[in-house]
C-alpha cells in the first residue's frame, strides 16, 4: 500500500471515533483502566481532543531505517517502510 495524506487522513478519523468512544464510556473505557494500571493512580484525567494530519510528515531515512520519529509536537513518518492498513 502507498501511503498517501488521503490514507493517513481516513485512519486519523478512524482513530478519532475511537478516542470519541473511550471518552464516552469514562472511567469503564479500556483506555482509562489501562492508563490507571499503569499509572497506579485512580486521579486520571485523559484529555481527549481529535487530531488532524497537520503536524504530521513525511520524510525518507534509508540511513536509520525507522518506521516514525516524533517530539512530542511533530511526527515524521518514514517512507522507506512498506505500511498496510493494520500498521
Amino acid at each position: 500500500m502507498m501511503l498517501t495524506r488521503y490514507k493517513l487522513n481516513k485512519q486519523l478519523n478512524n482513530i478519532n471515533k475511537y478516542f470519541m468512544k473511550q471518552k464516552k464510556q469514562g472511567k469503564k473505557s479500556k483506555l482509562y483502566k489501562c492508563a490507571r494500571e499503569i499509572c497506579r493512580n485512580n486521579n486520571i484525567n485523559i484529555k481527549y481532543k481529535e487530531k488532524n494530519s497537520d503536524n504530521i510528515y513525511f520524510i525518507y531515512d534509508s540511513v536509520n531505517k525507522h518506521w516514525a520519529e516524533t517530539d512530542g509536537e511533530n511526527i515524521w513518518i518514514n517512507t522507506l517502510k512498506k505500511y498496510n492498513e493494520e500498521i
